[in-house]
């Protein structure tokens, strides 16, 4: 083969080869375009998954707190049980006793004197008495904190007392309007806690 003939094949080789260089590199670039849209999508998604996990990780410290005020609640339901069951008792008893007083007090103005020898005030300070002194006399419903409990070894000197029974009986029946208003505050209370602590279960059940 001649040189010219030589000169134009390879001419002919060359041109076809940067056709072929031209294609690829073409194929090449649109490859970095797709591949730049994939690490696009891949970041995207990576933050998504991100989010997501600490949107988890924040459900399940929800989560893990309401079960735990639920334990709690229940907690709090079983003492006003507790509380209820012994106010329950007191009532009953202030109630017999108060029942006693009430037919006492029908019968008799006063409860038996108490012999006093002297010394710090028996009773409440606003607790009306009735007392005798040294000296025989006797006084009515006087104020407990306004009299010198003492002795003096004075003819003056309070010797006995007793509590009137309409005022025992007034303290008695204020006692009871607590104690019973107690009651019936331990008897709801453990109902709203139980309310309280189903939906915080069934919250955390779904």
């Amino acid at each position: 083969m001649e040189l010219a003939e030589i000169l134009t094949e390879l001419g002919k080789a060359t041109e076809a080869n940067r056709k072929k260089i031209k294609t690829q590199a073409k194929k090449i670039e649109e490859l970095e375009g797709e591949l730049w849209h994939v690490a696009a999508w891949r970041d995207h998604y990576e933050s998504q998954s991100n989010k997501r996990g600490e949107a988890i990780g924040r459900m399940t410290n929800e989560i893990a707190e309401l079960a735990q005020r639920a334990a709690s609640a229940e907690k709090r339901e079983a003492l006003y049980h507790q509380r209820w069951r012994h106010a329950f008792a007191l009532c009953l008893n202030l109630q017999a006793e108060l029942s006693k007083v009430r037919n006492e007090a029908a019968v008799s103005p006063s409860e038996g004197w108490i012999e006093w020898g002297g010394g710090e005030m028996p009773v409440a300070f606003d607790t009306k008495v009735d007392y005798r002194k040294r000296n025989g006399g006797e006084r009515r419903a006087r104020m407990a904190g306004h009299l010198s409990w003492r002795h003096q070894e004075s003819p003056g000197d309070i010797v006995a007392y007793r509590i009137p029974v309409d005022a025992k009986l007034r303290r008695m029946e204020e006692s009871n309007e607590e104690l019973s208003a107690e009651v019936e505050y331990l008897t709801e209370q453990p109902q709203v806690e139980k309310a309280y602590a189903a939906a915080l279960r069934d919250y955390v059940r779904l």
